[in-house]
């Protein structure tokens, strides 16, 4: 979302698009004009089903991957809750953002550990390869 869409009106209705994921799921500036829309869009988040939650606070099944964002500074991180499987055994849940550093490692990357809120949608749960998290080979 960019400066373009001064119309309070359709910064919402982009807003709406983006937690839908009718628009490409990034990283989103939710400045725009000078504003913060960052309480605007997590309005948009509550009545498109996501809901506020710390990692520690979900239980998530193996296998399977949730749409989630992480908000900062100004700026919205699209990416997915999920169980990483290490070996059969042992696994950790984790919100891996669909952006990227340099290294191709997750830009945005949350544990149990961490205290930051993740906006996640539970209701909209699609299988994944467990075995390759990132789709790498």
């Amino acid at each position: 979302m960019e400066a373009e869409h001064s119309d309070r009106g359709e910064v919402v209705d982009t807003l709406r698009d983006l937690a839908r994921g009718a628009v490409h799921r990034s990283r989103h500036g939710l400045v725009v004009d000078g504003e913060d829309y960052t309480a605007v869009f997590e309005d948009v988040l509550r009545r498109e089903g996501y809901a506020p939650a710390r990692l520690n606070a979900l239980t998530v099944p193996r296998g399977v991957r949730f749409p989630a964002f992480v908000l900062r500074e100004g700026s919205a991180f699209f990416g997915h809750v999920f169980r990483e499987k290490f070996t059969d055994s042992e696994d950790r849940l984790l919100f891996g953002s669909v952006v990227r550093d340099w290294r191709g490692d997750w830009e945005v990357l949350l544990t149990r550990r961490s205290t930051e809120v993740v906006w996640v949608n539970l209701g909209e749960g699609s299988p994944f390869d467990d075995e390759r998290p990132s789709g790498g080979r």
